[in-house]
């Protein structure tokens, strides 16, 4: 039997402990948040998903137990919590893996704490940027393997731009074995708005983003968030040899492809988009299982996180009146 730490059982966490409920290895979990309210709607969240293979144990705690020895604990906090959670955690039991909700952490300094001790405890750990698991995603990694100019755009209305891109360069840095890029926050919106989660903002506007062109191919990325009317977030990832467009991020249903080989006329193929109770399921039984998985590492993402939340910060500083030292999002 597998122990498993969940930390945070807010909208986030009570998906993960879904996904559990479905891992094919035996496994004790313990969910830990400190709001009774918070309990008790991720444990009638997983009483509502139908039985798996294995009978797992589930304990809800308000604090966590010390002194245990844990395979896996996922970290579902906000960011401004998370490196106190995980040091705390580290002072009373011992880990062998790290599954971390994005974004990481809300101080620059925290990365390089964290990425310290994991190091010293040689403890593994991966951040749950999945968009990298959506099967058509892995199959464009292959397509465009040999382009040489590529482009991704996502718009759509309010659909959290400082919070939810980091998912997007992540998939960028995984497509082209790249992590480094530089961001343009020009077109940004300067009035930021409050995020949905009390305490932290977020911003609209336009952002862009230049891959280190010393890569065999040059990747563009644009990202726009308006801030009134009701558009879909739509994708389109296109080089000069195909194009894809997915015309709605929210649910399945239908990407279009058009391709150089067919002259560019479109083709519908099927477009899944797994739910977080899907994938922390393959993703907890391959770190239990082979001590590996297909998200990105903690070093691979604490760099992507960096390289777009440092610009953000300097963007806030220089168009408010409060500096900020930290980085206002979640």
């Amino acid at each position: 039997m597998y122990k498993v730490y969940l930390i945070g059982a807010g909208q986030i966490g009570s998906r993960h402990l879904q996904a559990l409920k479905k891992v094919n290895v035996l496994l004790d979990i313990n969910v830990i948040d400190p709001s009774r309210q918070s309990l008790a709607v991720a444990k009638q969240r997983y009483e509502e998903m139908p039985a798996g293979k294995y009978p797992h144990t589930v304990n809800y705690f308000q604090q966590a137990p010390n002194g245990q020895n844990i395979d896996l604990a996922i970290i579902a906090t906000t960011s401004n919590i998370r490196s106190e959670v995980i040091k705390n955690l580290l002072k009373s039991s011992r880990i062998k893996y790290f599954l971390l909700e994005k974004l990481l952490f809300n101080k620059k300094k925290d990365y390089h704490t964290v990425e310290k001790l994991f190091s010293k405890l040689k403890i593994k750990a991966w951040v749950n940027c999945p968009l990298r698991l959506r099967p058509l995603y892995k199959k464009i990694k292959d397509d465009f393997s040999d382009s040489r100019n590529i482009s991704f755009r996502l718009t759509g209305y309010q659909w959290g731009l400082a919070t939810n891109t980091i998912h997007c360069l992540d998939f960028l840095a995984y497509l082209f074995g790249n992590e480094n890029f530089k961001i343009n926050t020009a077109s940004l919106d300067k009035k930021t708005v409050p995020s949905k989660r009390a305490g932290f903002l977020e911003l609209n506007g336009t952002l862009y983003v230049d891959f280190d062109s010393s890569s065999k191919s040059r990747v563009r990325g644009e990202f726009t968030s308006y801030s009134s009317g009701n558009m879909p977030r739509v994708v389109e990832i296109f080089s000069e040899k195909q194009r894809y467009i997915f015309p709605d991020q929210e649910k399945d249903g239908e990407a279009w492809v058009s391709r150089t080989e067919n002259n560019w006329g479109w083709e519908k193929v099927p477009f899944h988009i797994p739910l977080i109770s899907e994938t922390t399921t393959w993703v907890v039984e391959d770190i239990l299982k082979k001590s590996h998985c297909l998200l990105p590492t903690y070093a691979e993402s604490g760099k992507i996180h960096l390289n777009l939340l440092e610009p953000l910060r300097k963007f806030l500083n220089k168009n408010s009146e409060k500096k900020y030292d930290y980085y206002p999002f979640t």
